[in-house]
């Protein structure tokens, strides 16, 4: 197993660190506090958050703030989005042609249902953490499953900045809920049963909702604030 650098172990326990929750868009992130609370010398840390800037998770603060953790605007969500749902059309139309064609397995199609389960199982308890990091397990296996470098990395930097943003729109009403599990249904059957139009329009319509819901409530949170 290949060794991490110091900068990218920095790198990786940062983005964690983001990712949580624990420091919301608008929070300093010291170098010498993020040493202290990593247990790493300061020139790493230096050279992970330049690679974070680089993914846009977080900025140069004015000010002198110096470095604060990004959030998209209310324009920024919109154009995220748009891109999103683009880019995950294109993840389900491949995966369902893999599947048309025969390259995926039972274990990996069975593997993408067990997933959709668990955003079910989660959201079902209230648990909205829970329900978004299972969520993004099921788009992430798609991904997967399309087996495209490109977009793969596309979205996991495009999935990232709005995870920091995110305000879960799986902790809306139980109506919404419902709609998210039929659309992941939906996404399973096109994919499953090798129709690469039916997944990707699944796909599409998904997203663009989950925009829908996920703008107004960002629009809300920056009136209270």
């Amino acid at each position: 197993m290949e060794t991490l650098s110091s900068a990218e172990e920095a790198y990786l326990r940062i983005r964690s660190l983001l990712l949580s929750g624990d420091a919301p868009p608008g929070t300093p992130l010291s170098e010498r506090q993020l040493s202290e609370r990593l247990g790493m010398s300061r020139t790493p840390i230096r050279e992970a958050l330049k690679h974070l800037q680089r993914d846009g998770l977080v900025t140069v603060g004015g000010r002198g703030l110096g470095v604060i953790v990004a959030g998209l605007s209310a324009a920024e969500v919109t154009d995220a989005y748009r891109y999103r749902a683009a880019l995950e059309a294109l993840t389900a139309e491949l995966a369902a042609e893999r599947s048309r064609d025969g390259e995926l397995s039972r274990a990996q199609l069975a593997e993408l249902e067990s997933r959709a389960e668990a955003v079910e199982v989660a959201s079902g308890r209230d648990d909205a953490r829970r329900a978004s990091v299972a969520n993004l397990r099921f788009h992430q296996w798609i991904c997967t499953l399309a087996a495209n470098t490109f977009a793969t990395e596309s979205l996991t930097r495009l999935w990232d900045r709005i995870e920091v943003s995110s305000l879960s729109n799986l902790t809306v009403d139980a109506s919404w809920r419902q709609e998210v599990h039929r659309d992941h249904r939906e996404l399973l059957e096109g994919i499953a049963g090798g129709d690469p139009v039916r997944a990707a329009e699944a796909a599409r319509r998904h997203i663009h909702r989950a925009a829908e819901v996920y703008s107004g409530t960002h629009a809300h949170h920056e009136e209270q604030r």
